[in-house]
């Protein structure tokens, strides 16, 4: 083992996995038409698969890498390797398809987890976001000690909320009543910690970077431009907490 935690063996057959991805993403992105929304999604995997490239290569941790660069690599690696492990879901195990993707997920996972120690310690520098139903104004104040918008409705111990807005929009469509789904900018009026229930649970680290606080947020506008999951991706995240719901005291937010 060396700084990293993972042998070289480990590390040699990540780069190599990576190396294939990164190819295969630049050979795609090629056949597709600049500016367009497949074009530059495929140039974020492209980013994320060379930051994560990078990481696996340097063993020694002497690489300086920006938080906000590491952030952006993490959620897309988080968003492929849900991707892959959808796609394996309908192939048959021992089939060369399902090794790939199997060797996909580790090399996925192993960047993921180079991702986390280098962010351990430091503080999310935001925007953060809250999704909910609840009708909020600027400069209102979301505290503890009210019913939650999710799950079984007990009180609150905690206000939840992302530097992503996937996991605010999530935050929005699942909350419970019938209003409006909203998304508010909020900030942080003290210390906050990574959620627990999302973090290190299915995927290294904080990927959606969800955090919860004891300490109120502070409403600091509203974001209006936003689309929210399709019809039938909501309906198997709901079929999801139904199931789960009886045996969790609160549902915060989707385990992704």
């Amino acid at each position: 083992m060396d700084k990293t935690g993972f042998s070289n063996s480990e590390l040699s057959e990540a780069q190599r996995t990576l190396e294939s991805m990164l190819h295969k993403c630049l050979k795609s992105q090629a056949k597709l038409s600049e500016s367009t929304w497949q074009w530059e999604r495929m140039r974020d995997t492209i980013k994320a698969n060379k930051t994560a490239l990078a990481l696996v290569i340097d063993t020694e941790g002497s690489t300086s890498f920006d938080r906000e660069i590491l952030d952006q690599a993490n959620y897309e690696l988080f968003l492929a390797l849900q991707r892959i492990e959808k796609a394996q879901a309908g192939l048959a195990e021992g089939t060369s398809q399902w090794t790939l993707a199997t060797r996909r997920q580790k090399a996925l996972r192993l960047a993921m987890a180079l991702i986390a120690k280098k962010l351990a310690g430091t503080l999310d520098p935001g925007p953060f976001y809250h999704g909910t139903k609840a009708d909020l104004n600027t400069g209102d104040i979301l505290e503890i000690g009210y019913s939650s918008n999710y799950g079984l409705r007990e009180i609150a111990a905690h206000i939840y909320f992302s530097a992503t807005m996937d996991a605010a929009i999530w935050g929005a469509e699942l909350a419970k009543g019938t209003g409006k789904e909203r998304i508010y900018i909020v900030k942080p009026t003290g210390s906050f910690e990574d959620d627990p229930d999302l973090t290190d649970a299915r995927y290294p680290g904080n990927p959606t970077r969800s955090y919860r606080s004891k300490m109120p947020l502070k409403v600091a506008g509203n974001v209006t431009d936003w689309k929210g999951h399709d019809t039938d991706e909501l309906k198997a995240m709901l079929d999801h907490l139904e199931k789960i719901e009886s045996t969790r005291s609160e549902c915060h937010l989707p385990k992704r």
